[in-house]
C-alpha cells in the first residue's frame, strides 16, 4: 500500500512541477486504483479469519485449504498481488498520458508550420480545408462528404492547389506541407 501511495505522490508531484493540470488518464487511473483496491481489500478481509490482509494470510488459506474450496484459489492468488498490479496499471496510464501530450504538442507544432505555409502560398480557406483532409489521408470522395461539396469541386480545388504549390501529385503536396521541402 505504501508503494501505491508513493507512486500516486510521484504522479501528483510531476503534474505540479510541470505546471500542468492532471491529465484525464492519470486521474482516472488514481480513481480506479482507490475504488478497486478498497473494494478488493474489504472482500479479502471478509474471507480471512483474522481480518488482516497480507500475502502470507492469503497463501495460508490457499495452501492449507482450511476454510475454502479449491475453486477460490485463483481469486486469492490474483487478489493477493493486486496492489502490485495496480502500481503497474498506474504506470501504464502515466506513460499513455505522456504519449498523448507529446502527440498534441507535435500536432500543434505542425499546425503552426502549416498555417504559415498556407499564408505564404495564398490558399483560400476551402483549399486549406482540402489540404488538411489530404494530409489526414482522406480520398476525394471522403473530402467531398466532409466539406459538403461535390467530387468535381474537390478535383477543381486540387488543380488550383497543385498550380499554387507547383506540385504534380498528392504525395508531393503532402510532403510539402509536413515539412519535407525536397519533394
Amino acid at each position: 500500500e505504501l508503494l501505491c501511495f508513493i507512486y500516486i505522490g510521484y504522479l501528483l508531484f510531476n503534474a505540479i512541477r510541470s505546471k500542468k493540470d492532471l491529465y484525464l488518464l492519470n486521474t482516472t487511473g488514481v480513481f480506479l486504483f482507490f475504488v478497486l483496491f478498497i473494494n478488493i481489500r474489504l472482500f479479502i478481509e471478509g474471507f480471512l479469519p483474522s481480518g488482516k490482509v497480507s500475502i502470507s494470510a492469503v497463501m495460508n488459506i490457499i495452501f492449507n485449504d482450511q476454510y475454502y474450496t479449491q475453486s477460490y484459489t485463483p481469486i486469492f492468488i490474483f487478489l493477493s498481488f493486486f496492489p502490485y498490479l495496480s502500481i503497474f496499471i498506474l504506470y501504464i496510464f502515466s506513460k499513455i498520458d505522456y504519449i498523448i501530450l507529446y502527440q498534441k504538442q507535435n500536432n500543434s507544432q505542425i499546425t503552426l508550420d502549416q498555417s504559415d505555409r498556407f499564408k505564404e502560398l495564398k490558399l483560400t480557406e476551402r483549399e486549406v480545408e482540402i489540404v488538411e483532409a489530404l494530409i489526414e489521408g482522406y480520398s476525394n470522395i471522403e473530402i467531398a462528404e466532409k466539406c459538403f461539396i461535390s467530387v468535381g469541386t474537390v478535383k477543381n480545388h486540387l488543380s488550383h492547389i497543385y498550380r499554387k504549390t507547383n506540385c504534380s501529385s498528392r504525395s508531393k503536396l503532402i510532403k510539402l506541407f509536413i515539412g519535407h521541402d525536397n519533394a
